[in-house]
């Protein structure tokens, strides 16, 4: 939605268009491909090198190219076409995934940071796309729906990719890149048939075409999408904490691992009701209400993950922290989209999705380094303090946000 524009009480447009279902198969695929490189990759480097330093330095080249270039790429979402941004995007995973047959170290540290560009594509691409498609009066909900593909994916496909790797003997990890690169192919054969015209939005949107534009350093960073990214960078922080952090917190308690079964099914379980089940209400509460009730969520969760050796706080814990991430990131989405120039989109988006990448990061070092210093329940009550920190600043910007019944907002 254009910034001073209000949205009009007419009846929500469809959801579920066709171009809106290709675009959230081709996300899942993508989102698979990543899946089944997440623990292959780290193996892989570790069986050609024999050293575990050098896996942090092919992951760390993929995460910095991906960063860096995302700005770039929003503007060629802008001034080209979004949709030859996702698929050349998911085109270069596949590519990328080909090469890694190749078994050389110099050639898989290449081929990891031009996977970081082409994820950048994809990441961007699609969000551009996903904020054209979405109706106005129905942002949140569309973008709760978008990213139940991308997290489910994710979040399932892992677990093949090992059974690949142990059933295969030797050849295990050249059948992961195969079936990763088929993913990624399957995903830019999808993207062919979402009706994107060149540098026009979809119907949906009804955006016009867009003039070129000359490249303006300035313009790379979207200014309005600010609010959302630095909401969103502080809800991902908190990510793996109640992530990548529970077995080493469950095993210095002292607790059989076998508990974190039920924490992460409860998780698995969150995510699918508040992205499947309850899509529909937040774009009725509107973008702040929402937003808060997602952060009080996950406080609520964390809360309960301060006490690890019972089931019943963990599962709790599991699904609140779930529930409450995943209602904040589809409402930032769609609070994102709101406050973007329709002719910048792309920008803006690109700009959006870089919080993802800051929050985790800085998140993963943060709570390692607050483990070390004071120990894990210290960690989580910093987590609480972030995301209370996070309501804050929504708060205090309250009153520069107009909000309607549809769920739309005005800068």
């Amino acid at each position: 939605m254009a910034q001073g524009q209000t949205l009009s009480p007419a009846a929500p447009a469809r959801v579920w268009t066709p171009s809106f279902v290709i675009l959230c198969g081709a996300v899942a695929l993508a989102y698979a491909h990543e899946g089944l490189l997440n623990p292959t990759i780290p193996l892989y480097v570790q069986a050609l090198t024999g050293s575990t330093a050098v896996v942090g330095l092919v992951l760390g080249l993929f995460s910095l190219v991906s960063f860096a270039i995302r700005p770039l790429i929003g503007h060629l979402a802008d001034v080209a076409n979004p949709r030859l941004v996702l698929g050349l995007g998911v085109a270069g995973l596949a590519l990328c995934d080909v090469g890694l047959l190749l078994p050389i170290f110099a050639a898989v540290c290449l081929l990891s940071a031009f996977r970081g560009l082409s994820w950048a594509a994809t990441n961007t691409g699609s969000n551009t796309i996903l904020a054209h498609l979405a109706p106005p009066q129905r942002r949140a909900e569309s973008a709760s729906y978008y990213s139940l593909f991308q997290s489910t994916a994710i979040a399932l496909v892992p677990s093949a990719a090992l059974l690949i790797l142990r059933g295969s003997g030797n050849d295990g990890y050249g059948r992961v890149f195969w079936v990763a690169a088929a993913c990624a192919a399957a995903a830019a054969l999808l993207v062919r048939a979402i009706p994107v015209g060149n540098r026009t939005a979809p119907a949906a949107s009804g955006a016009a075409s867009l003039p070129r534009r000359r490249l303006q350093w300035s313009q790379l960073f979207d200014r309005a999408v600010l609010l959302p990214a630095s909401l969103l960078a502080i809800v991902n922080l908190t990510y793996p904490a109640g992530s990548a952090f529970m077995p080493l917190y469950i095993q210095s308690s002292g607790i059989d691992l076998g508990i974190l079964f039920w924490y992460y099914a409860a998780r698995a379980s969150g995510v699918v009701v508040a992205q499947a089940g309850l899509g529909r209400l937040f774009d009725g509460m509107g973008r702040g209400p929402a937003s808060v009730l997602g952060m009080a969520t996950s406080v609520v969760g964390f809360a309960f993950l301060l006490v690890p050796g019972n089931v019943v706080t963990l599962i709790l814990g599991g699904i609140a922290t779930a529930v409450g991430q995943s209602i904040t990131v589809a409402n930032t989405t769609a609070l994102a989209i709101d406050r973007s120039n329709p002719q910048r989109i792309g920008s803006a988006m690109a700009s959006f999705t870089l919080a993802f990448q800051i929050g985790q990061g800085s998140g993963a070092a943060a709570s390692g380094f607050i483990v070390d210093l004071a120990g894990y329940r210290a960690m989580y009550l910093t987590m609480i303090g972030a995301l209370v920190a996070a309501m804050t600043l929504l708060l205090v910007r309250w009153k520069s946000l107009s909000f309607d019944l549809n769920g739309g907002s005005q800068p």
